[in-house]
């Protein structure tokens, strides 16, 4: 295992950061008192009267100058002498083999199993002599208990620990036969490289997820194995990202008063000093990604001194990495080599190594998501995603799905821009005229049927479904003011603007997240294709496209809990494809559009919204409508038996069936559908692989399974379930970032996997999840505040994370924290119940808000505050069965608070 060099410290008090200017008054004062004594040095920077930021920077080029000093005026002989008196000492289980190295705090051993329990290897840290002051010793334990922490393939393991018979710490981790990575990957290609990367990312994003920063990442920190393993090591001065952590405490893991780090890796604010975040860790990545792919680093290649490291990190921008010239690369294949980083991979590594952290990505993950999309050929969020750079990418991925759309692509833009100029320069001649609009509108409806159908469901098509709809739109509205009564023109332009609603928000398929710009689109819709058939009453395809129109408004007013508005576009909706369906019963896809209405109706009666339209009769609607469809759908499965959407709509309706079940309260029914649903998913993806929607249906089966499995009690199942859907979903995700319902999706799992952890007492996991939930539905009701359904589950995560901080060790730091997530909770409830008073599933979310955070004080046993939330869960859910709005689902909620609030009483 090899030790990592001692590591250069800086100021720990943040400061402003100090400006390029100041780096020539800077240098010249370090020049001048590096070598003084300490007092004429004090005395020297006391009068030059630097301001704070400069006072900042010079105190931390001194800390790396003496710091190196100390260690070469150590004589070598000092230091193997040190080494080998250990050599066959006992440390509990362990005898010292050979010393590997030294780090900053303590001396690295390879050590054999001495107890003769079991034959092994490993590697022992052991804090030096000399070195066991309070702030060292509290650095070392710091990294013990780091370590104690993680579980990862590619984390060294913590496997033992102790003091030494004179009292020195030392801990035993899993030994690695192995090189430092910027050696590993010298005769690698790019790609080979790529995925080493990816380990690494994957191992920094678990500690990320485990609440850690390593903020010391650097080659002899992470070593590749014989089998191409790697493993990261050294976790001495790892930040803990506590949640609960307040302002006050981000020094707790600093030495003397100053951070250690090492220059030519760290990030700009580590190097002013500043507090540190997993964007730290993301900048680090930056540059050992580069020096991957380059053999050199993005800054400071030339410097020789640590002060000259930490300039250029501040003030030089990184090098694009396929602009370097043989002699800056140390690759020696540089020439090949660069032409493949070229695009992409510049962009990837220059996002990571952005100076302000605002600008670097987000997460690991992101990083390593783009790093992901750019080996499967995907488009990469580090640059502006442009017209061309999407087509050519997603046609590179789906070169035989898209094989007939992709022959025509090049062509068709080159003919929609001459088309247009060509038709502007005709007006004079009618009849070029004519042939121009003919010549741009048979373009524009290649965009929006040809190419839009044989896209949209594949991964990652997101951004280019939405430009070639939004091309379409425009290319057809250019000839709209010259055909006022062209019916089939007001057509396409229907079909255009309904295509693009969905986009914006279409519930299961991929969207852009805009409630919005979807209804705006719809209604646009609805309007251009009533004129339409108002000129071509009986024009069949123009009824059909009316009706799908139809339904899709009324889709996104029922989200935004308008059912009024809703059931009656849903009527005429149903009626025009039940006309359709029976005129011509061999169009699979009108009989598949008149089920999928029967479905849409009983949504609406059994969903939160339908509750405006009387209670009474909305649980007998919502059941005949279900039953309906499945009566339409048997002879339809019968005539269309290897139809692939009909086996779709068949799963669909299925899951409608337990939905019903879930209402009502009938889990172990529900369960053995979503069970005999798992063969017919897994058909449908063999199929049609590259089908999102396939893909999305079955993750989602999983979390039904995770829901169902949670309600009988068996939450290790419950889990496992969970799992399965979150990484399913993440794939969906990862391949289209655009796609803000398969980031929802993904939230909703993280949740479900929190949840069922919490009632497995597993705290660690819950926080691991339910914190990036978090974070996601934060960011998706930011953009789209309209969005009901993000705001439900925002309410919920809330209440989640501060059930799961209460687990943690009591301080008031936590007690503050859980406080904080459960006022926001409560706060998005309560809003989205005033939202729209009709709808109970704001009320529904008020209670279920009020009955988790019962839970969560009484874990912390704070009982008054536990029986003030049950006695508020109690009186909402009563609200709701008193108003005839309770769910049969929800009535042993109901139960349980109503004999927690008799508990309370008697207390």
């Amino acid at each position: 295992m090899t030790p990592s060099p001692a590591a250069p410290v800086a100021p720990a008090t943040p400061a402003t950061p100090a400006t390029p200017a100041h780096w020539a008054e800077i240098k010249a004062l370090f020049d001048a008192v590096a070598d003084l004594p300490t007092a004429e040095r004090e005395t020297l920077i006391s009068n030059a009267g630097l301001a704070a930021a400069a006072l900042a920077e010079l105190q931390s080029l001194l800390a790396h100058h003496d710091q190196a000093q100390s260690f070469l005026a150590q004589p070598a002989s000092d230091t193997l002498a040190g080494a080998a008196a250990h050599i066959g000492q006992r440390l509990g289980a362990w005898e010292i083999v050979r010393a590997i190295g030294a780090g900053g705090m303590g001396e690295v051993f390879e050590a054999r199993r001495a107890d003769g329990s079991y034959t092994g290897r490993a590697a022992i840290k052991l804090l030096k002599r000399g070195m066991d002051s309070a702030a060292v010793l509290q650095r070392f334990a710091l990294e013990r208990q780091a370590l104690a922490r993680l579980s990862h393939p590619h984390i060294a393991r913590l496997l033992d620990a102790g003091a030494s018979a004179d009292g020195l710490p030392y801990f035993v981790l899993e030994y690695v036969d192995g090189a430092p990575l910027d050696q590993s990957v010298q005769t690698l290609s790019v790609r080979a490289r790529l995925d080493l990367f990816l380990q690494l990312a994957d191992a920094v994003a678990y500690a990320h997820r485990n609440l850690l920063v390593h903020r010391d990442l650097k080659p002899s920190n992470v070593l590749v194995d014989r089998d191409g393993q790697v493993k990261l090591l050294d976790f001495g001065i790892a930040k803990a990202l506590d949640p609960m952590e307040g302002p006050g405490n981000h020094d707790s893991h600093t030495v003397g008063g100053q951070r250690p780090f090492t220059p030519n890796y760290a990030s700009p604010e580590q190097v002013r000093g500043e507090s540190m975040t997993t964007a730290t860790d993301i900048y680090s990545l930056g540059v050992l990604l580069y020096q991957m792919l380059t053999g050199t680093r993005p800054t400071g290649r030339n410097a020789t001194t640590p002060a000259e490291a930490a300039r250029s990190v501040l003030e030089d921008a990184p090098t694009k990495p396929s602009r370097l010239s043989p002699q800056e690369a140390l690759d020696p294949e540089w020439l090949q080599t660069r032409k493949k980083l070229e695009g992409d991979l510049d962009n990837i590594l220059l996002k990571a190594l952005e100076k302000t952290t605002e600008r670097r990505y987000p997460s690991v993950d992101a990083l390593a998501a783009d790093v992901r999309a750019y080996l499967n050929g995907y488009a990469v969020s580090a640059r502006a995603p442009g017209a061309g750079y999407l087509l050519s990418k997603f046609v590179a991925r789906h070169r035989i799905a898209v094989a007939s759309a992709a022959l025509g692509l090049t062509a068709l833009a080159l003919g929609l821009a001459a088309a247009l100029w060509q038709w502007q320069q005709a007006e004079t001649a009618r009849t070029a005229e004519a042939q121009r609009f003919a010549q741009v509108r048979t373009q524009a409806n290649r965009l929006l049927f040809d190419y839009h159908d044989a896209i949209l469901l594949l991964p990652g098509s997101t951004p280019l479904v939405a430009r070639l709809l939004t091309d379409a739109r425009e290319y057809l509205a250019s000839l709209s003011n010259q055909a006022h009564n062209d019916a089939a023109l007001l057509r396409e332009l229907g079909v255009a603007h309904r295509r693009l609603g969905d986009l914006y928000t279409s519930s299961g398929r991929p969207s852009l997240g805009d409630v919005k710009q979807s209804l705006s689109q719809q209604q646009t819709a609805v309007a251009l294709l009533t004129r339409a058939q108002a000129l071509q009453p009986k024009n069949d395809d123009g009824r059909y496209q009316l009706a799908l129109a139809q339904a899709a408004l009324a889709d996104t007013l029922k989200e935004q809990s308008d059912a009024q508005a809703a059931l009656p576009l849903y009527e005429a909706s149903r009626g025009q494809l039940d006309a359709l369906a029976a005129q011509d019963p061999k169009n699979v896809a009108y009989r598949i559009e008149q089920v999928r209405a029967q479905l849409r109706l009983s949504d609406l009666y059994s969903s939160g919204a339908g509750a405006s339209l009387g209670q009474a009769a909305n649980a007998s609607n919502a059941g005949s409508f279900l039953a309906q469809a499945g009566t339409l759908l048997e002879p339809l499965r019968r005539d269309f038996a290897d139809d692939l959407d009909v086996a779709a709509l068949y799963a669909t309706t299925q899951n409608a069936r337990y939905l019903a079940f879930a209402r009502e309260g009938r889990w172990q029914d529900g369960l053995a559908l979503l069970d005999a649903l798992q063969p017919v998913f897994a058909q449908l993806q063999a199929r049609a692989p590259d089908n999102t929607l396939h893909a999305r249906d079955a993750a989602v089966n999983s979390l039904s399974r995770g829901t169902a499995l949670t309600q009988l009690g068996r939450h290790a199942e419950a889990r496992e379930a969970a799992r399965d859907g979150l990484t399913r979903m993440q794939s969906i995700a990862a391949a289209d970032p655009a796609n803000r319902n398969a980031g929802r999706d993904v939230a909703k799992l993280q949740m479900d996997v929190a949840n069922a952890s919490l009632q497995l007492d597993d705290s660690a996991e819950a926080l691991t999840h339910i914190t990036p939930a978090v974070l996601t539905l934060e960011a998706l009701a930011k953009a789209d505040s309209a969005d009901r359904r993000v705001a439900g589950l925002l309410a919920l995560a809330q209440a989640a994370q501060a059930q799961a901080l209460a687990a943690r060790p009591p301080s008031p730091a936590q007690e503050a924290a859980v406080r904080q997530h459960a006022d926001r909770a409560l706060s998005v409830a309560t809003a989205l119940a005033r939202s729209a008073p009709t709808d109970p599933s704001g009320v529904r979310a008020v209670a279920l808000v009020h009955q988790q955070l019962a839970v969560t004080w009484q874990t912390k046993g704070r009982g008054p505050q536990s029986c003030q939330h049950w006695r508020a869960a109690r009186d909402t859910w009563q609200q709701l069965k008193d108003s005839a709005r309770l769910r049969p689902g929800d009535i042993p909620r109901l139960e349980a608070a109503s004999q927690e609030t008799s508990r309370c009483d008697k207390v």
